[in-house]
């Protein structure tokens, strides 16, 4: 750091941040100015620090450098867009990179987020609390629909509760997602019944897993498939049988960082359904598709799910998401 100075606070900076500490082929100088303080070679077209590929990085600690890995430049501009996003919600509509940079500085920064304050536990370890009303409309093939309205409360992926408002008939039925496993409230026969993840909701033709908010990065192994100019397409491969689908082809919006489409396959490889994200609409801080449309391509039906309202809130009791209380 003493040779090179101009990069001392950068270094600081990502030296306490997540790091990889895998072997990998190369490495990414995140600094202003870089091409005057480090030697760089091109190599495939790409300007790069001179350094073999697959050799363990730690040794350049001791020249004072950091090998800072994190899926590379798309996630740092991601993190880019995101601080982009949220002064443009404070009122700066065209924000410029030093804009963004000083925002970083000022409130990312972890000399600014000591772990000993409870204000950082709750503003950026935040738990995710929010209620929700979705709608479900499910399109037959015979041309008959049926409708159905559900309030959720979720805490996060783990644990999420249904309770179904509507039709009348529905009324009182309740879900629950409490870690790996889906429960259900029957009213008719006053049961509590486990249910599997790959089972249709409300007979429709989105699953379980796809309601109640599964941690796909629990259950599957992501790659980037494509870069295309405007999206990215994802793909997840499932790490057990026990996955509702045995792979999953996600198109994601660069500028938004929104889905698009979604492709579900099955242990064949067969493509069994498709999910087609519409308009995004923002509540409150948080931003997502208000309408989905799943279709079974084997049966050709079709389901909506409609999000009509969202609000975070402060804290949902423990109680609600113990299996035992369902239709209490």
């Amino acid at each position: 750091m003493e040779t090179y100075p101009e990069f001392q606070n950068t270094i600081k900076v990502l030296f306490k941040q997540m790091r990889g500490l895998s072997r990998h082929a190369g490495g990414v100088i995140i600094t202003e100015n870089s091409r005057e303080g480090m030697p760089l070679i091109k190599a495939g077209g790409e300007l790069q620090t001179p350094w073999p590929e697959g050799v363990n990085f730690r040794h350049l600690e001791e020249f004072g450098l950091l090998k800072f890995d994190i899926l590379g430049l798309g996630t740092l501009r991601m993190f880019e867009n995101c601080v982009r996003r949220i002064l443009q919600k404070q009122g700066v509509k065209h924000p410029t990179f030093k804009q963004i940079k000083q925002w970083f500085w000022d409130n990312l920064h972890p000399d600014n987020n000591p772990l000993t304050d409870p204000k950082v536990y709750e503003n950026v370890f935040w738990n995710g609390n929010y209620t929700g009303i979705f709608q479900f409309i499910n399109h037959r093939t015979d041309g008959t629909t049926t409708e159905y309205e559900v309030h959720f409360q979720t805490r996060d992926a783990d644990h999420s509760h249904g309770s179904f408002v509507r039709p009348e008939r529905e009324k009182g039925r309740e879900v629950l997602r409490l870690d790996d496993e889906i429960w259900t409230f029957v009213p008719g026969s006053a049961r509590i019944v486990r249910i599997a993840d790959r089972d249709s909701f409300a007979g429709g033709d989105f699953s379980n897993a796809d309601v109640m908010r599964v941690d796909w990065l629990k259950k599957y192994k992501a790659m980037i498939l494509k870069d295309l100019p405007n999206q990215w397409i994802i793909e997840m491969a499932a790490k057990t049988s026990e996955a509702p689908y045995a792979k999953m082809r996600i198109w994601v919006d660069k500028k938004s960082n929104q889905p698009v489409q979604q492709h579900f396959y099955d242990s064949k490889g067969t493509l069994i359904k498709k999910c087609l994200y519409g308009e995004v609409k923002t509540w409150g801080s948080i931003t997502r598709p208000a309408r989905l449309e799943m279709e079974n391509v084997i049966t050709r039906q079709k389901s909506e799910l409609k999000v009509l309202d969202i609000k975070l809130v402060g804290k949902i009791p423990d109680s609600r998401f113990v299996v035992n209380n369902l239709g209490k």
